[in-house]
């Protein structure tokens, strides 16, 4: 681990402090603007396609048989039912009362994995020191930070979100899951963020003279208070006091 830090290193980290959580941010509206078109899409088919409705009697009962054969016009729907079965109906069990459809599952992975990849990559100095924590510290707490507006509106029902995506709070793949899990996920970001201050404390004492950790603890230690009361034992025995914590804790 490098104890040196040039100007050349300050440039680079400024420049990514700004760019990559605007490239995630692109990365979640191309991904929620791919998932509105499918959903609003469905939709409008189902709506406005046009249907015939054939009456059955005796003279047009063999005629109507001879109606159902494959269409290329239906490999859409065919694929879009197939999509809702295999993320709707698909499901992970975790423990004896914690499910998971398999919309969730990867919304979770592609998610934690589409934080840390921007955390780790490109995070070695200029004199050549791979996963230098300067980098990669700070660097994690932006991408955390730059999370908060989504998760707080996520957090909310009939939102910018589900309007855009159709998805409903409480149904299918629920936003409020979502808004949990980013909400962890951000306060897990934090956390390594807090060892990567610890560790880099020592090789750049300036750190703390500059910039105080003080309040970053106490955001931490009240972030973590609302992880806490947010699992679902908790939640679902004391809903008040989760209520009332929650509140609080995000002023």
């Amino acid at each position: 681990m490098s104890s040196d830090f040039s100007e050349a290193d300050i440039t680079a980290l400024l420049d990514e402090y700004i760019t990559y959580p605007e490239q995630v941010w692109y990365t979640i509206a191309a991904f929620l603007f791919l998932v509105g078109c499918f959903q609003w899409g469905s939709f409008i088919h189902s709506k406005f396609a046009r249907r015939r409705h054939y009456e059955p009697d005796e003279e047009t009962a063999t005629t109507n048989v001879i109606q159902y054969k494959f269409s290329l016009r239906r490999i859409p729907l065919a694929i879009i039912n197939f999509y809702r079965v295999v993320a709707f109906r698909w499901t992970l069990e975790i423990g004896q009362s914690y499910t998971l459809n398999m919309a969730e599952v990867f919304v979770t992975v592609a998610y934690i994995a589409l934080l840390l990849v921007y955390a780790f990559i490109n995070t070695t100095s200029v004199e050549g020191q791979k996963l230098d924590v300067i980098y990669w510290s700070n660097r994690i707490a932006m991408l955390a930070a730059s999370q908060f507006p989504i998760v707080t509106v996520l957090g909310t029902k009939n939102n910018l979100v589900s309007l855009v995506t159709g998805i409903s709070y409480d149904r299918d793949m629920k936003l409020n899951y979502i808004h949990r899990m980013m909400a962890r996920t951000c306060f897990m970001l934090l956390c390594v963020h807090a060892v990567g201050e610890m560790i880099s404390s020592s090789y750049y004492p300036f750190k703390l003279i500059k910039a105080p950790n003080g309040p970053g603890v106490i955001a931490l230690a009240a972030l973590f208070v609302l992880v806490i009361v947010s699992l679902r034992p908790v939640r679902s025995r004391a809903y008040e006091i989760f209520f009332y914590i929650h509140f609080l804790g995000v002023l």
